[in-house]
């Protein structure tokens, strides 16, 4: 681990779809213990919140939605658009359409 880093696990830079309480975006990287995403909507450090990121199998008809949850830990704002770095606490996979938990 890094000088002054602060992450539990090695991130993977990766773009994908994310879809939130708040409308949707797009991860820039994901860890297994946190996630961070760039999204037009702001959200509040502290907050707990939701997330679904839904990830292509195999079978091309077949999407698996992994939905998480945590806590936002930091969020960045520039040019309109907000990076948000949250620390997950817990996930569960779908294979269905079901959209966002309430």
């Amino acid at each position: 681990m890094k000088r002054g880093e602060r992450r539990q696990s090695q991130r993977t830079e990766i773009v994908l779809p994310v879809e939130h309480e708040k409308g949707r975006g797009w991860t820039r990287n994901v860890s297994g213990t946190g996630a961070y995403f760039v999204s037009e909507q702001r959200f509040a450090a502290g907050a707990h919140i939701k997330f679904i990121l839904p990830l292509r199998h195999a079978d091309p008809e077949r999407v698996v939605r992994v939905t998480y949850e945590g806590d936002v830990v930091r969020v960045d704002e520039r040019a309109g658009r907000f990076g948000v770095a949250v620390a997950i606490t817990s996930y569960r996979m779908k294979d269905d359409d079901s959209g966002i938990p309430n």
